[in-house]
C-alpha cells in the first residue's frame, strides 16, 4: 500500500513538473514584457518588469538602462542615474548609457556631471551627435559660449542642416555678440 501511494506521488509530481517549469518567466520574458509595457506608456508597470528581470539576471546591463529610461520617464532622474551607474559598470562602453545619464543630470541641473558623461559618450563615439549637442546645451548652461559654439559646430559639421543645432549655434553666437566676444 505505501509503495503504491509513493509512486502515485511522484508520477502526480512528475506530471506537474513540466508545468512547474514552463510557468516560470525567464528573465528575457520580463524584459520583452518591460519593453511592451514602456512603449504603451505603462512606465510603472514596466519597471516592476525590469525589477523582475534584473532580479533573475542582475548582470545584463540592458535591464539596467531600459529600466533607467523609464525611470527617467516619470522624472525620477535620481534613481535612472542609479541604474545608468550600474549600467556603465557592467558595461563601460555603453555610450547610451552615459548619454543618458549625462541627460538626467542635466535635469538635475548638475551640469559639470551632464558634461562629464557626454565627454564619455563622445569618446567611445566620436561622431555622436547628440552628445555633442546636449553637451553644447550643457555648457552653455554654466555661461561656457564658446565651448558650447564648438559643440553646437561640430553637431552641424556631423548632421548639417539640423535645425536645433543651428538654432543654438545662433542664439550662442548671439550671446556672444552681447558679450562682446
Amino acid at each position: 500500500m505505501k509503495s503504491t501511494t509513493l509512486i502515485s506521488t511522484l508520477l502526480g509530481a512528475m506530471m506537474l513538473l513540466p508545468i512547474f517549469i514552463f510557468s516560470q518567466q525567464t528573465a528575457n520574458d520580463h524584459y520583452q514584457e518591460g519593453i511592451a509595457l514602456r512603449k504603451a506608456g505603462n512606465y510603472s508597470q514596466a519597471i516592476r518588469s525590469f525589477d523582475k528581470a534584473i532580479q533573475i539576471e542582475p548582470k545584463d546591463p540592458d535591464y539596467y538602462y531600459l529600466r533607467g529610461l523609464t525611470k527617467r520617464k516619470l522624472d525620477d532622474f535620481k534613481g535612472a542615474i542609479k541604474d545608468y551607474d550600474r549600467a556603465v559598470q557592467l558595461y563601460p562602453a555603453f555610450k547610451k548609457a552615459f548619454f543618458n545619464r549625462g541627460i538626467a543630470k542635466k535635469h538635475l541641473k548638475n551640469y559639470q556631471g551632464a558634461i562629464s558623461d557626454y565627454n564619455q559618450a563622445i569618446e567611445l563615439d566620436g561622431s555622436y551627435v547628440s552628445a555633442y549637442y546636449n553637451r553644447g546645451i550643457a555648457r552653455k548652461s554654466l555661461g561656457e559660449y564658446q565651448a558650447a559654439l564648438k559643440d553646437f559646430e561640430k553637431a552641424l559639421q556631423l548632421k548639417p542642416g539640423d535645425p536645433k543645432a543651428q538654432k543654438q549655434l545662433n542664439s550662442t553666437k548671439e550671446k556672444l555678440k552681447k558679450l562682446g566676444n
